[in-house]
């Protein structure tokens, strides 16, 4: 089924044997109905115009969160200031029958304040709805997006900081949920660090055996809404990024003594941790291939 108003469709929300509920887009009267149903087609011209139409012109913001509450802010024209005959609603655009409606706060002519309080990930239109009529579509999207990851690849080993570049994510660290996906549908979690709403750090934990190859990233909520990628959104465990101690400046050691430890990618790691027995050692990084540590008082003589 197809109904247009003049060359606009009017999106059908709902159908019974004796009507249509569609929202119309069309600011103009005078329009022609047409009804296009299994090759037939039914016209009507009396359609008219109500009254002064409302006009979206912008809305801000237009991209959002899924499931975080945002302040939205419609300017355009013809609101009224009659809040409680107006409605704004989202409609999605590949499904007509799934909307959402926001909570308005406030109606101005020029102005409309309204609550986003969450949607499915998806393209939508957003509507205004008064006693005059529907005003025009308006493209608004409700996403999480990874446009960037950085670096694309880490350590065997885990430990590697990856910044998670974006739009929409939550500032809270515990809403975030960063997983390295493989294509088996296997998948780890790089844990949260810190988060605003364009940047996700997280830290890789170590590879297990069903992650390899090129995994995709992606930001979860606690809700199951998963981020889109709008970019570069990979990341791969590799040997070469994994550090590798080749020598010590000496084989034994007394407290108080500071060992070199020699070796490969000690960059490529957040934090190089040492151990001497039970001791806990906080380790310099002098260079890529170098780090020293001091031998503590308390270091158990014998321990490796």
């Amino acid at each position: 089924m197809e109904v247009l108003i003049g060359t606009a469709e009017c999106i059908v929300s709902s159908v019974s044997s004796t009507s249509i509920v569609c929202v119309n887009s069309e600011n103009a009267g005078g329009l022609t109905l047409t009804i296009n149903l299994n090759g037939a087609t039914q016209t009507d011209g009396s359609i008219s115009l109500l009254g002064s139409v409302p006009t979206i012109s912008a809305v801000t913001p237009d991209v959002v969160s899924p499931v975080l509450t945002t302040a939205i802010q419609i300017d355009g024209s013809n609101f009224g200031t009659d809040i409680g005959s107006t409605t704004v609603t989202l409609i999605n655009q590949a499904d007509s029958s799934l909307t959402y409606s926001l909570t308005v706060t406030n109606v101005a002519d020029t102005q409309i304040d309204c609550t986003y309080l969450g949607a499915r990930t998806a393209d939508y239109w957003i509507m205004v709805t008064n006693a005059n009529g529907n005003s025009n579509k308006f493209t608004f999207v409700s996403k999480v997006e990874i446009t960037s990851v950085s670096p694309t690849s880490g350590s065997i080993l885990g430990g590697t900081e990856l910044t998670i570049t974006g739009g929409t994510f939550s500032t809270d660290t515990q809403q975030n949920l960063v997983y390295l996906i493989a294509s088996t549908d296997d998948d780890i979690l790089c844990d949260v660090t810190a988060a605003t709403t364009t940047e996700v750090t997280c830290v890789t934990r170590a590879q297990t055996a069903e992650m390899t190859g090129t995994l995709d990233v992606v930001v979860a909520t606690r809700i199951v809404e998963e981020s889109v990628c709008g970019g570069t959104c990979n990341f791969e465990y590799t040997t070469a990024d994994t550090p590798e101690v080749t020598a010590l400046s000496a084989s034994s050691f007394k407290a108080g003594d500071v060992i070199t430890v020699t070796g490969t990618g000690f960059d490529t790691i957040n934090d190089i941790e040492v151990l001497v027995g039970d001791n806990e050692m906080t380790p310099t990084l002098d260079s890529a291939t170098e780090f020293t540590f001091a031998v503590p008082d308390d270091a158990v003589p014998g321990a490796d």
